[in-house]
């Protein structure tokens, strides 16, 4: 791990990272640390990270991250490897990651302080750092995976990151991801623009559509709407007005593409 002030190599002792211009960063109670240089608190509030959490523990997105879990299997068989989860935000994919992958090291990096939190609280078996996809603290080739799971990616800190056998998991929305949600908020809901991922310093090894229905109440569907773009473009007082009894269907389509980087 490299210090965000001078890039140095940190080092860990007593609860602290320090490098050798004796810039120091101490690990919280917690369990995580916080290499974000901005003192301002990014990303997602603690109004958005509860209702993160609490849409992700009713499991409406374990078929994702099966999936996930049998791209890495299939790249890394029974070899150890390192993985950077890239926005893991409350660490939902990372938790169940590292819960079902043995032979994995797994590192999860967010700007939201609160959600880090979180991740450190509820999951002890990874690191946990606050920091940002643009800059993330560790060396060349240090790492064998990128998780991206509707996170910004930096192609070239991606490319920089990545050693010779890594790979990157992109997962975007699909088509009709949400389809449902956007008719409860808008007039005119639409389907979700696609464009053919291309990134310059890595090649595509495939691609899939994962494609299937969830049945939500209206708490689940109040917080799904915290973790979209949705809640940011919808007046309060609109979300507030929606209501319904029982449950609702809604599409859930998953773009997943894996990449490797381009050999120099």
């Amino acid at each position: 791990m490299l210090c965000p002030k001078c890039f140095k190599q940190l080092h860990f002792k007593n609860r602290c990272f320090k490098c050798e211009n004796n810039h120091s960063y101490d690990v919280s109670k917690e369990g995580y640390v916080n290499l974000l240089l901005s003192k301002t608190n990014s990303g997602d509030n603690i109004e958005l990270v509860k209702g993160r959490i609490n849409f992700l523990s009713r499991d409406f997105y374990l078929p994702l991250v099966k999936e996930i879990i049998n791209i890495l299997t299939n790249n890394f068989k029974n070899e150890f490897f390192k993985i950077c989860d890239c926005g893991c935000g409350t660490g939902y994919y990372s938790k169940h990651l590292k819960e079902e992958i043995e032979n994995a090291t797994l590192i999860g990096i967010d700007i939201s302080k609160d959600a880090i939190k979180h991740c450190a609280k509820n999951d002890k078996s990874s690191l946990y750092i606050v920091a940002s996809n643009q800059k993330i603290p560790f060396e060349d080739s240090y790492f064998d995976c990128l998780l991206h799971i509707f996170s910004p990616i930096f192609e070239k800190e991606a490319k920089r990151l990545l050693n010779d056998r890594g790979i990157l998991i992109l997962v975007t929305p699909g088509v009709k991801h949400l389809y449902e949600l956007k008719e409860m908020l808008y007039p005119n809901p639409y389907y979700n623009k696609i464009d053919d991922e291309i990134l310059n310093d890595f090649t595509k090894v495939s691609s899939k559509i994962l494609e299937y229905k969830i049945d939500v109440t209206l708490n689940d569907f109040l917080n799904l709407i915290k973790m979209t773009p949705y809640y940011y473009k919808t007046k309060k007082s609109d979300i507030e007005k929606i209501s319904f009894t029982g449950t609702i269907s809604i599409t859930i389509e998953f773009i997943i593409s894996v990449f490797s980087p381009l050999k120099q």
